[in-house]
């Protein structure tokens, strides 16, 4: 948990505890932090250099020539080494400005974040978990690079893995 707060850039407000009740943590065994360093709007070639000379290794995530997302957050603070991913703008038709907003509902954060890239779209995401609803209506025509804020929740109950028995199947009783 604290690796996953740390790439976020959410800084603790407690020593994280063992089943113990002893903090994982000793005086002097902290691991030395880095800020991320902002690479938005720079060239690929810029950001993975800029990323690399202050000791963080790389991903591309899309197409294009322009970084205008990246993961963790400027200004995190997260250990030397860490992977940013650097999300680039996709290459685009000319003239091909717009385009359709999907029905993401139903997804998880990653496939919908996945969709909107894909199509040069921005995610903003609120909560976690599936997503229930979107603030721009499915079907809409937007500009590239607009920002999609997508509503995630828990999901009311397990979907996957689960086995349910049909209870009009007689065979099963």
């Amino acid at each position: 948990m604290k690796d996953v707060l740390q790439y976020l850039g959410i800084k603790p407000t407690e020593p994280i505890a063992n089943s113990s009740n002893q903090t994982t943590e000793s005086p002097g065994s902290e691991e030395e932090l880095f800020s991320v360093p902002s690479v938005i709007n720079l060239s690929v070639g810029e950001a993975q250099k800029l990323l690399t000379e202050a000791g963080f290794k790389t991903s591309l995530n899309g197409e294009g020539e322009v970084v205008w997302q990246q993961t963790p957050l400027p200004g995190a603070m997260v250990p030397r080494g860490t992977e940013v991913i650097i999300s680039i703008q996709p290459k685009l038709e000319l003239g091909s400005n717009l385009v359709t907003v999907p029905d993401l509902t139903g997804l998880t954060m990653r496939e919908a974040a996945k969709i909107l890239a894909d199509l040069g779209l921005l995610l903003n995401p609120e909560g976690s978990g599936v997503a229930v609803r979107q603030e721009v209506v499915p079907g809409t025509k937007v500009r590239v690079h607009t920002p999609i804020t997508i509503y995630f929740e828990p999901p009311s109950e397990p979907t996957e893995g689960i086995f349910r028995p049909n209870p009009l199947d007689e065979d099963l009783y």
